[in-house]
């Protein structure tokens, strides 16, 4: 069975408990079940998380936060194949087309 798991990555500055950016990220996971599907996709965003020092010397890091959804993919994984889909309200929309500052 596949899956698409979304998970939701959040960064932090060195000396601030708030994150002040949010990453989304949706990854395919092979599972034999839902838990374990569930299991798999918390390890993937675990692995994802990093710190760095940036160029102007801030430490950043970014950590998993939590799964958002779990999906399970119907039917074979072909061309075309739908992998996540939701729903939205305006304001979402509209958060999600204006552009971030650098």
């Amino acid at each position: 069975m596949y899956f698409t798991a979304v998970l939701l990555l959040k960064a932090t500055r060195a000396g601030e408990d708030a994150p002040h950016l949010f990453e989304e990220i949706h990854v395919l996971v092979s599972a034999d079940s839902e838990d374990a599907a569930r299991q798999l996709a918390g390890e993937i965003g675990r692995q994802e998380r990093i710190a760095f020092q940036t160029v102007s010397g801030e430490e950043v890091r970014w950590d998993f936060d939590q799964i958002m959804a779990l999906v399970e993919l119907g039917g074979a994984l072909e061309h075309g194949v739908e992998l996540f889909s939701r729903f939205l309200k305006p304001s979402e929309v509209a958060s999600l087309m204006t552009k971030m500052d650098e």
